[in-house]
């Protein structure tokens, strides 16, 4: 048998034949139509970002409060990007959710290519992993959430591309911008530069690239290293001096808490492998691994996704629906999965005749079948939840735009408002905000506990808010889902200081905002 050895990535022209051609373009079309499916879904958090980015080109600086240095994003790529959009008379909610779909676009060639190399000329399996991306509905769903995610994803998968299949000096250059806009796009994007450049470091043999310039690029290798540590570490240094602090905000918000964070993230996973049929996927992606002798590029490949898998875990996971944290690895899971579909292949043609190979061929295809139908019940789940609020306008970012336009033209231009969700809000009100989560407050992102589950009445109150908005639930006039919410509510200060002005319903959660003016 031919070895599947990552020595000889070849064109492997032949191949391409004018189906496969056909075939990767309608799984183009197709994710294309399942990303714009969910366009008019944008999450509060964008508007967090496009904040900060409306202060950068208003001269303000990296700022969510003029005046208060605190880097509440963990973004700043995508701050950047929401400033040009600005900076071109472009609407940045409307500009980045495109950024997001043209990067998730991208990834369906490039996971295509890696497999199809890693695969040879078994090019029918390469499919698999373009496939994949097409349906799952995490790649789909958060294209166009405001967020940075897909871009991050489309970073990662080129940079591992660029680092197996091309060489030269100007792929060398290509690949430190690229992990340069990957570090820079999310802070964990650091750690991942580091498992990315392995490879790189002495006494590491050629074969751990996929071409057939492995020891020239390997030579260059330093290049690459000190050429991303020169431009990053300038960066690091800008930021820690402007902000005063090694981490982002985001980071002590977040990445602070106890044990309670650690099963959180435990059980994050297992309901992603659960509502995204993930673990037939992740079961292809180690069927290599059992028969292959000389697989280290592999190994790194499967080294990168497994440790960011912990990251997640160790992290907590996300509260967005459809799992945001694990969108980044599911591309290199797909062409993990997809390589070990086509090895599967190769080892059953050796003790079966052709038609058992047809019949295998035959049975992926169902269980393939049943896995996309099995994520779009779990998408007809969620949108039985969220289309009718979308549809409405009354979903949660609906509700907070119109208030924050609401208090933009009947509050002063100096008033403060102190809120737990700061995104929307902040963005169309225009107004001093105190954070009351500590994502954009110094104070509040240090005190120990979960990410939502830190609260500071006393504090909030300390800072003589002009205004206070509450969430409530529905039907229960004192009853508040949010921690800082509910805590606030039950200082005496605040009931005898602050009185109700205006409510805002939230049809789609149940809830109603309310609108608290100081009376002193």
């Amino acid at each position: 048998m031919k070895s599947i050895s990552l020595n000889n990535f070849s064109a492997q022209s032949k191949y391409l034949v004018p189906a496969t051609w056909a075939i990767l373009l309608l799984l183009c079309l197709v994710y294309l139509g399942h990303a714009l499916f969910y366009w008019d879904w944008i999450e509060d958090d964008a508007y967090i970002t496009l904040r900060y980015s409306a202060n950068v080109v208003d001269g303000q600086g990296f700022v969510f409060n003029v005046g208060e240095k605190v880097e509440g994003y963990s973004n700043f790529a995508w701050v950047l990007l929401g400033a040009v959009a600005l900076k071109a008379g472009i609407d940045p909610s409307v500009a980045v959710r495109w950024i997001g779909i043209i990067s998730g676009l991208l990834c369906l060639p490039l996971v295509w290519d890696l497999s199809r190399r890693f695969l040879g000329g078994r090019s029918w399996a390469a499919l698999f992993a373009p496939a994949i991306l097409a349906f799952i509905p995490p790649m789909a769903r958060h294209a166009t959430n405001g967020l940075e995610t897909l871009f991050f994803a489309f970073q990662f998968l080129l940079a591992l591309w660029l680092l197996k299949i091309q060489s030269g000096h100007r792929r060398n250059a290509a690949l430190i911008l690229v992990l340069l806009g990957l570090a820079l796009t999310r802070p964990e994007g650091f750690i991942f530069v580091a498992l990315l450049l392995i490879p790189l470091l002495p006494g590491k043999p050629s074969h751990w690239f996929g071409n057939s310039n492995g020891d020239s690029f390997k030579s260059n290798g330093l290049v690459v290293i000190v050429g991303f540590l020169l431009t990053w570490g300038s960066y690091f240094l800008w930021r820690w001096t402007y902000f005063g602090a090694v981490f982002p905000n985001t980071y002590y918000a977040k990445m602070t808490g106890d044990t309670g964070g650690l099963i959180d993230g435990i059980q994050y996973a297992a309901d992603f492998f659960r509502d995204s049929f993930a673990l037939p996927l992740l079961a292809l992606a180690l069927v290599p691994l059992v028969f292959w002798r000389h697989r280290p590029a592999l190994w790194h490949l499967l080294l990168v996704f497994f440790a960011y898998m912990g990251f997640v875990v160790v992290s907590g996971g996300d509260w967005m629906i459809l799992y945001r944290f694990f969108v980044p690895v599911l591309p290199l899971m797909a062409v993990a999965a997809a390589v070990g579909l086509g090895e599967l292949s190769s080892r059953l043609s050796e003790i079966s005749p052709q038609p058992n190979q047809l019949g295998l061929v035959l049975l992926v295809g169902f269980l393939a079948g049943l896995s996309v139908i099995g994520t779009a019940n779990t998408e007809l789940a969620v949108w039985r939840q969220i289309g009718p609020a979308l549809d409405s306008g009354g979903y949660l970012v609906n509700s907070y735009r119109n208030l924050g336009l609401w208090l933009d033209e009947n509050t002063p231009s100096d008033a403060s408002v102190a809120v737990s969700d700061i995104g929307a809000i902040g963005y169309f009100s225009n107004r001093q905000i105190i954070d009351m989560f500590g994502l954009v407050d110094k104070h509040l992102a240090r005190i120990p506990g979960k990410q939502h589950h830190k609260t500071d009445a006393k504090y909030v109150l300390s800072r003589s808010p002009d205004y206070v908005v509450l969430v409530r639930s529905e039907g229960q006039s004192n009853q508040y889902l949010r921690l800082p919410d509910t805590a606030l509510w039950k200082q005496p200060e605040f009931q005898s200081s602050f009185n109700l002005v205006k409510e805002f319903p939230m049809p789609d959660s149940g809830e109603v905002i309310q609108v608290f003016e100081s009376n002193n």
